[in-house]
């Protein structure tokens, strides 16, 4: 269990949780900006290669008793991410190997789906399905030929 579970279902900070995953209220400071500038962005390449990354709909983190409309955005793939990046590393190309966020309750088809309508636009990204312990070899099989994930990653 990561950390985001273990406040996760705690109903005192399961809503600060979901704050941590919306990239819309990180807080790019001129300390950080300065530190990237000074410690790590002479040996970070103009077209970056991210090996483990999420994107996500917040959405689909939520369990139907907690879905609320406290964000304005809740798609978290590219754009967003991209957007983010661009506010502390400048503007550098950028590619990865994404899967969904896991939680316990997440709905692993929903995820999939969106995951793939992302990494549709991204031929140089990859994408691993999310899946669970008990699916279905073949349909799993399946899947990921049909629509051209990497792999998989159980959860």
């Amino acid at each position: 269990m990561c950390a985001f579970e273990e406040n996760y279902g705690d109903s005192n900070k399961s809503g600060k949780s979901l704050d941590m995953l919306d990239p819309t209220t990180f807080d790019i400071r001129v300390d950080d900006l300065e530190f990237f500038e000074k410690e790590v962005a002479s040996f970070i390449p103009d077209e970056i290669f991210d090996s483990h990354a999420h994107w996500y709909d917040i959405s689909h983190l939520q369990t139907n008793s907690e879905k609320a409309d406290s964000f304005v955005e809740t798609v978290v793939g590219y754009n967003m991410m991209k957007s983010s990046i661009d506010l502390w590393m400048g503007s550098r190309e950028h590619n990865g190997l994404y899967f969904p966020f896991p939680v316990k309750h997440l709905d692993c088809s929903k995820a999939n789906r969106f995951l793939h309508e992302e990494i549709r636009t991204r031929p140089q990204s990859r994408a691993l399905m999310m899946i669970r312990p008990n699916d279905d070899p073949d349909e799993v099989e399946t899947k990921i030929r049909e629509k051209g994930f990497a792999g998989f990653k159980v959860y």
